[in-house]
């Protein structure tokens, strides 16, 4: 098919993020396919067509979920077939998913998302595809739990996602993020500046063990006792601009956790750099009082009463826990970091003349 155009890094968002979900205990929906779209379609691909000299004619996609607005009317557990001519436009966003491999065939399971005129024939409801967008692909690697379990991987435009034999999805993972170089003033960087920055986070590296996390998920799940309604996990890592001033940018890595009982733990952790050259700046260097006074202050500024508490604050102090912010100044301890609160502790201060008594001028964020 040598007229096909391929594309990579095309997003085409027709349903959001992930698959559609199946809604169990529903009639079908009208096999004339009146509610469905009239220049869009979605499935996973169930079967592929080739002439006799091997090329892509069309897919069979099995498409499974719902629309539940005031616009559209519920559709269930449609069969589509999706035709592919010399025009029809095949992209995908990220590694794994070659649009050429897709064209021979060589994949499984794959979802897809994409545009083109619908028409019913003989053969059924049938789509001719302007487009086709690869969203998501079972790699055919597996992921094997303590238990003995092997888990599916798919490969999605954000990341990997983990699926149970039975088809449940366990863990979503974003892949870590490049620094946010779009929110003003990050924007007005210049390269350089934009390099060390990119630099810095590189050295700091994924601050999550995805198996560890990935087996903690499992383990939850199964004790559940494998429930349809279990909430998958979410791992993730940005680091995004917070706040700024003339001579600052003040950074926060923003790390999502699986908790426990469908809740996710979620984790700040700051980071300030000179905006002229993008070099990282010891945030202790930052306050007018010594570097290791700088927790014992700002908790006896916050007025802990318990005297232990306050120990184990100063104990677990970290720079990287001072957030910039605007209108706040934060002290936030990470979940499980302190023994008598597993959830996040956080200390918000106003700058007001206290706060600023104790913090360099060139600190304090242009306020809004």
């Amino acid at each position: 098919m040598a007229g096909v155009l391929i594309l990579l890094g095309t997003a085409l968002l027709l349903t959001g993020c992930g698959r559609f979900s199946g809604v169990s205990g529903q009639e079908p929906g009208d096999p004339t396919g009146e509610y469905l779209p009239e220049d869009a379609f979605a499935g996973m691909i169930t079967d592929y067509h080739f002439d006799e000299d091997g090329t892509l004619q069309s897919l069979s996609i099995h498409f499974n979920g719902f629309e539940d607005s005031e616009e559209y009317h519920p559709v269930y557990d449609y069969d589509l077939e999706i035709r592919v001519t010399e025009d029809t436009r095949i992209t995908a966003e990220f590694p794994g998913l070659e649009p050429e491999r897709f064209l021979s065939g060589d994949f499984g399971k794959v979802y897809i998302e994409g545009t083109g005129a619908r028409e019913n024939d003989a053969e059924g409801i049938v789509y001719r595809a302007d487009l086709i967008h690869l969203n998501e692909v079972l790699t055919g690697e597996t992921a094997e739990m303590d238990d003995g379990t092997k888990l599916r991987i798919w490969t999605v435009y954000h990341g990997r996602e983990y699926e149970s034999p039975e088809g449940k999805r366990i863990l979503i993972v974003d892949d870590t993020d490049a620094p946010d170089f779009v929110t003003w003033p990050a924007a007005e960087l210049d390269q350089k500046a934009q390099e060390q920055i990119s630099k810095w986070y590189e050295s700091q590296g994924t601050l999550y063990d995805e198996s560890a996390e990935l087996k903690k998920v499992w383990e939850e799940y199964v004790r559940q006792g494998k429930p349809s309604s279990f909430m998958e996990g979410y791992l993730s890592q940005t680091p995004m601009v917070k706040a700024y001033n003339d001579r600052y940018l003040f950074y926060e890595t923003e790390l999502s956790m699986p908790g426990t009982q469908g809740r996710s733990n979620q984790v700040e952790l700051g980071a300030v750099f000179e905006k002229a050259t993008g070099q990282k700046v010891d945030t202790l260097s930052l306050f007018t009082v010594a570097p290791e006074e700088v927790g014992p202050t700002l908790i006896r500024m916050a007025g802990v009463k318990d005297p232990a508490l306050g120990k184990e604050l100063e104990e677990a102090f970290r720079p990287e826990y001072i957030l910039f912010r605007d209108p706040d100044f934060g002290l936030v301890y990470p979940p499980e970091t302190l023994p008598s609160h597993p959830d996040s502790y956080a200390i918000w201060f106003k700058y007001d003349e206290n706060i600023r008594s104790i913090l360099k001028p060139e600190a304090v964020p242009k306020l809004h």
